[in-house]
């Protein structure tokens, strides 16, 4: 991830997006903003910082994310079909049911984020999940690699189709997973939650 520091940022509103060529914008800084009911294909936006942005209800099929940094900002609810991050950061943001369906994420890092009910299928994933409530997401049909969870609350959380072979779970919290025992193999998990795994597929009374 490139730093923001050297980077000269311009003070603008996202809204200004449409007035770009190719719906870009760059090198920006966008603070106390919102906008909802947009509707944009492939819009861009990168080396930028947002703050106290929010984003949700929006559809930005194709979205892609370049070297940003946003805090505080809410994507929830939002139609994110498709779109590629790259290299960002966000830190507790809310993405409550935003739909990722077929997104490609590649080195993005979540901190203190909420994605309750947030949909990730087929999408493709190398990223990590610090201190982020999860619950309820869906994580179907898709390849994991090099993504990490810490310290986050992942109960009911949806992994049907998808290997979560050296995937590390020990961190964090959850009482059920809603996935297959295939989808176990090779996952790393610590005593209490192998317990609740031994308990849903096998049926194990613990005493």
């Amino acid at each position: 991830m490139e730093s923001l520091d050297n980077r000269e940022l311009i003070k603008t509103n996202f809204i200004d997006i449409v007035d770009y060529d190719d719906y870009l914008l760059e090198n920006t800084l966008i603070e106390n903003e919102t906008v909802t009911d947009m509707d944009l294909r492939h819009p861009i936006i990168e080396f930028s910082q947002l703050t106290n942005v929010v984003l949700a209800n929006n559809s930005f099929e194709k979205f892609e994310i370049n070297n940003i940094q946003a805090k505080n900002c809410d994507f929830s609810n939002a139609n994110l079909t498709e779109a590629s991050l790259y290299n960002s950061k966000f830190v507790n943001c809310k993405f409550m049911g935003t739909i990722f369906d077929r997104a490609y994420f590649k080195n993005v890092e979540f901190i203190g984020c909420t994605f309750m009910y947030a949909n990730f299928n087929e999408s493709k994933m190398e990223c990590t999940f610090s201190e982020s409530r999860l619950d309820d997401a869906v994580f179907t049909s898709m390849k994991i690699k090099n993504t990490h969870f810490n310290e986050c609350e992942m109960n009911n959380v949806d992994f049907n189709d998808t290997s979560l072979k050296d995937i590390d779970l020990s961190s964090n919290s959850f009482d059920n997973l809603d996935l297959s025992f295939q989808e176990l193999k090779g996952v790393i998990m610590n005593e209490v939650q192998a317990n609740i795994m031994s308990q849903k597929f096998l049926r194990i009374k613990i005493k």
